[in-house]
């Protein structure tokens, strides 16, 4: 069972996002596509790319496979049953109304929109929220990505917070500058 396992998981990875062969895909219309969503999205958030190598002593073969961040979330999306696009990160000035480092999640309201903007802590972004206090005036960087359910043409826009400092006279200026 362990050795099909892993041998559907590297036929999927080898597929990448080609949308004709992953719809034809044995297991992507099964309850196992939910367990290799929980897989690409944690790959999604993690570095640039995953390396997989499986080395079988028992049977004298092995196996590997590379899967980038945005390999993993075209996957992803076709798991979903999604189309999804990507926008260019964009910076905004707001307040930061709660972080949690456990789940990952931020909870920004933007001054210029007066919206609040949720969302997951990109790893790499943890670090700079150590400094920043509830309530602080910040500049975040955010990379949107817009979500289209492909049966019912509904869009939804998902946030990764990216990087976060707190407005301070030179960033102020610097912002100003851009």
């Amino acid at each position: 069972m362990a050795k099909d396992s892993l041998n559907a998981l590297f036929e999927l990875l080898a597929i990448g996002d080609d949308r004709n062969q992953l719809s034809d895909f044995p297991l992507f219309n099964s309850r196992v596509a939910g367990i290799y969503a929980d897989l690409l999205l944690a790959i999604q958030s993690s570095t640039p790319e995953v390396s997989f190598q499986w080395i079988s002593a028992m049977q004298g073969f092995q196996k590997s496979a590379i899967v980038t961040r945005d390999s993993a979330r075209q996957v992803l999306a076709q798991i979903k049953g999604t189309d999804l696009t990507i926008i260019e990160p964009l910076r905004v000035r707001g307040t930061l109304i709660g972080s949690n480092v456990r789940t990952r999640r931020f909870e920004i309201f933007d001054q210029e929109t007066g919206t609040r903007i949720v969302g997951r802590i990109h790893p790499d972004a943890i670090v700079s929220l150590e400094n920043i206090a509830y309530n602080s005036d910040c500049f975040a960087v955010l990379q949107p990505t817009i979500d289209v359910n492909e049966t019912t043409g509904v869009e939804t826009t998902s946030y990764e917070l990216l990087e976060i400092e707190l407005v301070s006279p030179s960033t102020e200026t610097s912002n100003h500058a851009e």
